[in-house]
């Protein structure tokens, strides 16, 4: 089972203090899901970011996301100036996942919908299992959950390349234990137009109220 908070520590309250949005430092590797039962890689094991915690409720996030090459769900090769001059939410998941995977995608799907007025608003998924989710295993996964492609990517690529984009690019966790367990993010994260990481959220429905209203703000920046 993956570590979690307890919510009567200090860091839990610092995290409710923050309505669900991350501020610099406070990185999704504070939760992790677990999930899967797959033998791990040799070197797939990596450990996550060490934690800053911001304690400034009104602090926003201005992380510089590096630069990426993946594959979407079609094949075409996608990388981060693909999204310049977009607002894109992202999240981390794996076709096989059994428990948080679903649900995670169950609510990217929702919020795709009720943002159906916002087309430069997009979803962009990165598997944390890039060796099984194939473009194919991706696409019958997005069509499972209703993706619109024009507006929603599922991304894959090499191992190593996807390991480095969410430890180093979005901080975020991503590990495997012995036994095959994946840990992973169950975060959602906001990246505004000129590709920095304007947020953390947590999935709760509060939260994503409050993802949605950022959103929508960063579309009407120039």
């Amino acid at each position: 089972m993956a570590a979690r908070l307890m919510r009567s520590s200090p860091l839990a309250r610092v995290a409710d203090g923050l309505t669900g949005v991350a501020t610099v430092g406070l990185c999704a590797s504070l939760l992790g899901a677990g999930c899967g039962d797959r033998e791990p890689r040799a070197d797939a094991r990596r450990d996550a970011p060490s934690v800053v915690v911001s304690v400034e409720p009104r602090a926003e996030l201005s992380l510089d996301l590096p630069g990426f090459e993946l594959v979407d769900q079609s094949g075409q090769k996608r990388s981060k100036a693909d999204f310049a001059g977009k607002v894109w939410i992202a999240d981390f998941i794996f076709t096989t996942c059994p428990s948080i995977c679903p649900r995670l995608t169950e609510k990217m799907s929702a919020l795709s919908k009720r943002t159906a007025d916002a087309p430069d608003l997009r979803f962009v998924s990165f598997t944390v299992d890039p060796e099984t989710d194939t473009p194919e295993a991706l696409t019958a996964f997005g069509a499972k959950y209703g993706a619109d492609p024009a507006r929603w990517s599922f991304l894959t690529g090499e191992p190593k390349h996807v390991e480095d984009v969410v430890l180093k690019g979005f901080k975020q966790v991503l590990s495997r234990d012995s036994g095959g367990m994946i840990f992973h993010s169950e975060r959602f994260v906001l990246v505004d137009k000129r590709g920095k990481v304007r947020g953390f959220y947590e999935t709760e429905p509060h939260h994503l109220d409050a993802l949605e209203k950022r959103a929508r703000e960063l579309l009407a920046e120039p």
